[in-house]
């Protein structure tokens, strides 16, 4: 039996196995980033509410940054759950892979490993430009949730000073 392209083949099955696990990573960030910002909304509320009490109103400065922090954080929970979504990819199709079984099943195994390995660049081409745009999605959320909590330390420091 031939090795020839065994390790090519293998190569590009460990990036196709590396993408995988990419968007995997990003999809459970994107969960956790949706969670912590509906948590911080909560707990800046219940905080404003027991330090000043269910009948105090907010004015000025600290209205206008409890504003900027609810807002920033309503912006993170949209970007997070949009990089959560499953972007779709191209995979090899179901007639190719039956053809592969039919067809193409007494094929030499060199060329059998060529088809296989030619098959999964197109997979890892487009779940690289879906993980790409999850990662720049969660990137946008962690800078609103960073913009949110400068902007709720803000309303808590003019409200205690």
């Amino acid at each position: 039996m031939s090795e020839q392209g065994s390790g090519w083949a293998s190569f590009i099955q460990g990036q196709l196995n590396r993408e995988y696990s990419r968007r995997d990573a990003l999809n459970t960030r994107a969960a956790a980033a949706v969670t912590s910002a509906t948590g911080l909304v909560t707990l800046v509320l219940a905080v404003v509410a027991v330090v000043k009490g269910k009948d105090f109103t907010l004015t000025g400065g600290a209205l206008i940054a409890l504003y900027v922090a609810m807002l920033a954080l309503f912006g993170s929970a949209v970007l997070a759950v949009l990089a959560g979504i499953s972007w779709r990819y191209r995979v090899t199709s179901t007639d190719s892979m039956r053809a592969m079984l039919t067809d193409h099943w007494t094929d030499s195994e060199v060329d059998a490993r060529y088809v296989s390995a030619y098959c999964n660049p197109q997979t890892i081409a487009s779940l690289r430009a879906g993980t790409t745009l999850k990662a720049h999605l969660l990137l946008g959320a962690a800078a609103l949730q960073v913009l949110a909590i400068l902007a709720m330390a803000t309303t808590t420091l003019i409200l205690v000073a």
